[in-house]
């Protein structure tokens, strides 16, 4: 008896590969043996592989046995065989990685003087399993390895641990085995006597299987896409929460693929159009330019990725430079709420100066946190425009609008680099402010800006280029009601920006909002953003710049808002429950973007129809965190119709 020891499955386990599923290789093998049609010399590969195994003696066939049923259907003679065989291996040889995960459990049994052993149902020679594994830092002298090739038995059967089990002198209670499939890891082994460790984390999640399987798009594209993602994922383990697992794995399967091929679209549509700088408008632009960058980086482009810290808080007042007109729209922004308190941030209106004006007009101080009616906006509106409250709202734009100069002109925004924007988008309003800001202070140039999604309710200012990555249309119709949950998606570590500051030597700098919604969201939002731009570095080594397509990336986009945003599951309803979200641009109350539906709620949608429902920033999450409740099925139904109230609403234009 040698003590306990430890076995490990090799492909899947100990290794995974940059492709999503160990048959599209055989897709990348295509291109150089039938260049006209990849996906028939695939089709020719598997039969040759089933011909094989079916004609065998042995449980196991091997490489040499597969190309050799190959040979005659692609008219070649033995030694053209041998060498189509070698390429196939050369290939697996650049796709492999090894598994973080596998590997530290690996070096920790290695640590304490111990051997491992790898056991592997494989038509590859033994050989090159052992240079793959120690070329990825998994091999040590004294490690065993069996495989079903040389052994001609599998796990699958339990001859193959059985004949490990057999040379390295060990009883079946003294092997721990880990490994990824579910009958030949867990039920054979177990069968046997052994200690069976299932190991599923390199198993494509339900994102990453929707992004490899969507019809009518390049599969070794998307086969890419998804094992990119599943390497982001994999890269980072040892999580102290499900809840922080569940935002990892989500920025890495949902968040990076979301938002990369976005940025992608971004740097190319730079580059065709002479544009040097991009300037990314924090908060949302802080994990766009760290995906921007990082692609720079891999793909060597020649595209400047800088921060631009601004809001449409920092904006919107300091353009402001008459009120002889109209109230402008954005002061009466129609948000969850719009009380006289919200209306006074958003114009910087100090509450104390303002309070015998409102109050004369009928605004008591003990009102002024109630959502205000149509009648009552109205009024308000008509008291803003005049005297004394316009003149204050005009000299808070002033004094504003000086130190946002400094901050643009500081920032190279007055220089004459071709610069454009990068944003989430929605309505393209805050580019007009920045254009009359710029107007404002004497700089009174067209600006373009890129947005991953424009609603087409505010056209560009003339002169100005607003474009838009998704279709207005489309977002319009499918994924408006999704905005609070994007924006959670690009959730920055800083809280949003509300104005500029000259500090000592002349120098500008954001002034950002610190409070509750800010400290709450830093940590969720950092491990978000660093899952996302693990998958912007492995997308960027596995797919060229020239290879990735816009209309794919759509398509990929379009199915992962679908997917997630539509149908989110119950640990990913409960993780996003950490994030919290303000009620309006200026500020304000915090609500928890996937709150769980309280009893009452659920009574409510019964005896409703779940009308008041429609107000939830992300109802599908919500009811999906809220399922165990024993209303909450009933319910659902009424949900449903509520979601539906809701895009109604969002169509028409009210919240």
């Amino acid at each position: 008896m040698n003590g306990i020891r430890h076995s490990f499955d090799v492909f899947d386990t100990a290794l995974t590969r940059t492709f999503a599923r160990p048959a599209d290789l055989f897709l990348q093998l295509g291109r150089k043996w039938d260049p006209a049609s990849p996906a028939r010399w695939m089709r020719r590969r598997i039969e040759a592989e089933r011909e094989a195994r079916r004609r065998s003696t042995r449980e196991e066939t091997t490489l040499e046995e597969i190309y050799g049923r190959l040979a005659p259907a692609m008219g070649w003679n033995g030694e053209q065989a041998r060498r189509a065989a070698a390429a196939e291996l050369e290939l697996e040889n650049d796709s492999l990685r090894p598994v973080p995960e596998i590997r530290e459990r690996i070096a920790r049994l290695h640590g304490q003087g111990q051997s491992v052993v790898f056991i592997s149902d494989t038509y590859k020679p033994a050989a090159f399993l052992r240079d793959a594994l120690e070329r990825n830092g998994l091999w040590k002298e004294g490690d065993r390895l069996y495989a079903s090739s040389e052994e001609g038995t599998t796990k699958r059967s339990g001859g193959l641990f059985r004949v490990a089990l057999e040379r390295e002198r060990l009883r079946p209670g003294d092997l721990v085995h880990a490994g990824d499939d579910d009958w030949a890891d867990r039920i054979s082994p177990r069968k046997i006597g052994l200690n069976a460790e299932p190991f599923a984390d390199t198993r494509l999640n339900r994102h990453e299987q929707a992004i490899a399987t969507p019809a009518g798009m390049d599969p070794l594209f998307r086969s890419r896409l998804a094992a990119a993602s599943r390497l982001a994922r994999l890269s980072r383990f040892g999580f102290e929460t499900p809840a922080a697992r569940t935002l990892w794995d989500v920025g890495a399967s949902v968040v990076g693929p979301l938002l990369a091929g976005y940025v992608a679209w971004c740097l190319a549509e730079a580059g065709k159009r002479g544009i040097r700088r991009l300037y990314f408008v924090s908060r949302d632009g802080q994990i766009l330019r760290r995906l921007a960058q990082t692609l720079c980086r891999t793909w060597r482009l020649d595209v400047e990725c800088r921060d631009l810290f601004g809001s449409r808080h920092a904006w919107h007042l300091p353009a402001l430079a008459e009120l002889d007109g109209p109230v402008p729209d954005w002061i009466f922004d129609s948000t969850l709420v719009r009380s006289v308190d919200s209306i006074l941030r958003r114009v910087g209106l100090d509450a104390a100066r303002a309070a015998a004006p409102l109050a004369a007009n009928g605004f008591e101080p003990a009102t002024w946190h109630r959502n205000l009616d149509a009648e009552g906006c109205d009024r308000l509106k008509s008291l803003l425009a005049r005297e004394p409250l316009r003149s204050a709202i005009l000299a808070e734009a002033e004094t504003r609008r000086r130190a946002a100069a400094g901050y643009l002109r500081q920032e190279g925004l007055l220089d004459a680099t071709s610069w454009a924007l990068v944003d989430m988008g929605w309505s393209g309003r805050m580019q007009r402010s920045l254009r009359a800001l710029l107007r404002a202070i004497g700089e009174d140039r067209p600006l373009a800006g890129f947005y991953f999604a424009l609603n087409g309710s505010c056209p560009a200012a003339a002169g100005d280029a607003l474009h838009s990555y998704l279709d207005p249309a489309w977002f319009a119709a499918k994924g408006l009601r999704y905005v609070p949950a994007l924006e959670t998606l690009a959730a920055a570590d800083h809280g949003s920006v509300v104005g500029y500051r000259e500090e000592t030597g002349g120098r500008f700098a954001p002034i950002f909002r610190d409070g509750p919604l800010e400290s709450r969201n830093v940590p969720w939002a950092r491990l978000q953003q660093d899952a996302a731009v693990a998958f912007a570095e492995e997308f960027g080594r596995l797919v060229s710049a020239n290879d990735v397509r816009p209309e794919e990336t759509r398509r990929i986009a379009a199915l992962l808002m679908k997917r997630f945003l539509g149908s989110p599951t119950r640990e990913e309803s409960r993780a996003y429950r950490l994030f919290r979200a303000g009620e309006d641009q200026a500020g304000g109350r915090l609500y928890r973007l996937a709150t769980r539906i309280a009893p009452r709620h659920y009574w409510a949608a019964l005896l409703r129809g779940g009308d008041h429902l429609y107000r939830l920033r992300w109802p599908e999450a919500c009811i999906a965190g809220s399922l165990d409740h024993p209303c909450a099925r009933i319910a659902l139904l009424h949900a449903r119709q509520a979601l539906g109230e809701w895009k109604k609403r969002i169509s028409a234009g009210t919240p």
